[in-house]
């Protein structure tokens, strides 16, 4: 029979056949293991859900020939009754619904044929077994697709039966979500995962950083992040300026320093201030100022070759002066100099940086103080741009507060900062060359995020210091101590309410040492017995940051003191309106005030 005749053959079977007719299956692979079918009434006593998991046919993959795809893929046969002699076409497959398990297959009595035949009883009957989908399905399926469609719609709708529900409309389709997850859920969990990374990456940067002291690139922002207008809000005038102490039942410490301020930058508000708007020399705390404008100038990877000029401004600097040590002809980057500038507080690297970007000193000096105008520093006043003593140049305590929160907040400057140790390796005319960050408070108190110190090697000590604990930002300024640890320490347990005892003296000598520990004794007084007299008659003891004073301190060291006594746990408090009490470690006193008489407690 020729194949026109056998065409219309096919389709005049088609056309007499019940509807409900066997067609011809596929031959395919035996299964391997079938289980056996389950009915919804065979056992009642097992639940519905777990029966009908059991009614589930397995899928097995045919070879090519056998799903009816030719070797060029140009004839596909998935039903030789219904797709014989198609011409195969690619298309997109046809929506399948999720086959569930649960249906019931029933042709009723009122079906009718195209001639009228008689209506046939309803039959059980598994779903057909569906095969891999490869793309290349001819419209024949959608035609077969759409006959299944067309009978499933004849049947009465059973409540409670989802797929019946999903082919008369009543149930929306969630099957273009589930085929797009399945088909793209890789490859949007991997996208996912790559942005993590790179968001996480320069923080990653930051720490290993810190940890190897290597001086490896970096593209972390050199601007800083703290609003101008927020610093000019900070007040400026004494008579302005307000005092809000932070929420704790500790008095302010006494400090050693001629000036000192306490700021927290999460809200602008002054924790402590003494002669905060007294001008007084600021030494090496200069160098914030220079390096936030080399900062904003410069870029940090810019190469900068020493020039005579340059030398010939280094040989200005007294002999005994702090350098970095740089030689005519060598090179360095500009990150290598800042570190130079606040590892070893290198004058001389203040200096090639000023001639280097602005193309003098006075040039730069002058744009630092139009930065200090800017920053509302008006107490503040720059002749050079390494911070040795010279009468015109001065700031205070405030002023010195705003530039360390200003400087600090730089992420660069800041990360150069509160670095330890920094490596510049061997290139041109120099060898490689180890630093060690000299800002000694960022080796034994915690929290600390950067900072600056200056001496000028007798006893005048300056340091800014940028503290973060629990999500709280500090910065503390001191101006010429003798005593710097106890000064920012107390301050800093002031403002964080927060009073864990810790000293340079005990880390310096559990195993690591302080740089420069040599040049304070190896803080030898700093013990936890340590005091701060205030009056004749009032003594501050570090340890717990209370005060003891009045009868009360007469009557502790004549008892026995802290041997008897332990250290004060609180502030004298009236116990009733003629007599004071104050708790100690091992006990209380108890003083008349009329008559000066104490008494243990």
């Amino acid at each position: 029979m020729s194949e026109d005749n056998q065409q219309k053959a096919d389709q005049s079977d088609e056309i007499e056949k019940p509807v409900r007719a066997r067609r011809k299956a596929v031959p395919r692979k035996a299964v391997e293991k079938s289980h056996k079918a389950f009915y919804p009434d065979d056992q009642p006593q097992i639940p519905k859900v777990r029966r009908a998991s059991l009614k589930q046919t397995q899928i097995e993959v045919l070879p090519m020939a056998e799903r009816g795809l030719d070797d060029d893929n140009t004839r596909v046969s998935r039903n030789r009754d219904d797709l014989a002699n198609r011409t195969t076409k690619k298309h997109k497959r046809a929506e399948i619904h999720p086959f569930t398990g649960l249906e019931e297959r029933n042709n009723q009595a009122s079906q009718q044929s195209s001639k009228g035949q008689a209506s046939q009883p309803a039959q059980k009957e598994k779903r057909a077994e569906m095969h891999p989908f490869t793309g290349l399905e001819d419209h024949a399926f959608d035609r077969q697709h759409k006959r299944t469609n067309a009978r499933a719609t004849q049947r009465p709708y059973k409540s409670g039966n989802r797929l019946a529900a999903h082919r008369k409309g009543n149930y929306p389709s969630q099957s273009n979500y589930a085929f797009f997850w399945r088909r793209w859920k890789n490859w949007i969990l991997i996208g996912s995962l790559a942005l993590l990374l790179l968001a996480l990456t320069p923080f990653a940067l930051g720490i290993v950083h810190n940890l190897t002291g290597h001086n490896a690139k970096t593209s972390i922002s050199t601007t800083s992040s703290v609003p101008i207008s927020k610093l000019q809000s900070i007040p400026s005038n004494s008579h302005e300026l307000v005092i809000v102490p932070p929420k704790t039942s500790h008095p302010a410490p006494p400090v050693f320093a001629a000036a000192a301020y306490l700021l927290n930058t999460d809200n602008e508000a002054t924790l402590y201030a003494q002669n905060a708007f007294t001008h007084l020399p600021m030494l090496s705390t200069t160098k914030l100022m220079t390096a936030t404008i080399a900062m904003e100038t410069g870029n940090l990877d810019q190469q900068i070759t020493i020039t005579s000029a340059m030398e010939g401004d280094i040989g200005h600097l007294s002999s005994d002066s702090a350098i970095f040590g740089v030689k005519v002809g060598e090179t360095y980057t500009l990150r290598d100099l800042i570190y130079g500038l606040l590892f070893v507080s290198g004058n001389d690297a203040a200096l090639v940086i000023a001639d280097a970007l602005a193309g003098s000193v006075p040039d730069f000096v002058a744009e630092m103080n139009q930065k200090a105008q800017i920053l509302g520093m008006n107490d503040t006043h720059f002749v050079n741009p390494h911070g040795l003593l010279d009468p015109g140049q001065y700031s205070c305590a405030r002023d010195l507060a705003v530039l360390g929160q200003y400087s600090l907040s730089i992420p660069a400057l800041q990360l150069i900062s509160a670095a330890k140790t920094y490596r510049i390796a061997a290139a041109g005319k120099h060898g490689e060359r180890q630093l060690i960050n000299e800002n000694q408070f960022l080796w034994w108190f915690p929290g600390v995020s950067g900072g600056k110190t200056g001496f000028d090697g007798i006893s005048d000590f300056v340091q800014v210091m940028s503290v973060t604990r629990d999500n709280h930002h500090l910065v503390g300024v001191v101006i010429h101590t003798n005593n710097w640890w106890t000064d920012m320490r107390d301050m800093m347990n002031y403002g964080f309410n927060n009073y864990t005892w810790i000293s340079p003296r005990d880390v310096d000598a559990s195993g690591h040492p302080v740089p420069y520990d040599n040049l304070w004794n190896y803080f030898a007084t700093d013990t936890q017995s340590v005091n701060v007299s205030l009056a004749p008659d009032q003594r501050y003891y570090v340890y717990t940051g209370y005060t003891v004073s009045g009868a009360i301190l007469t009557y502790f060291d004549k008892n026995g003191g802290l041997k008897k006594f332990g250290f004060p746990l609180k502030m004298p408090v009236p116990s009733s309106s003629t007599s004071m009490t104050q708790q100690f470690q091992h006990g209380s006193i108890l003083c008349n005030l009329t008559n000066n008489q104490c008494s243990t407690v």
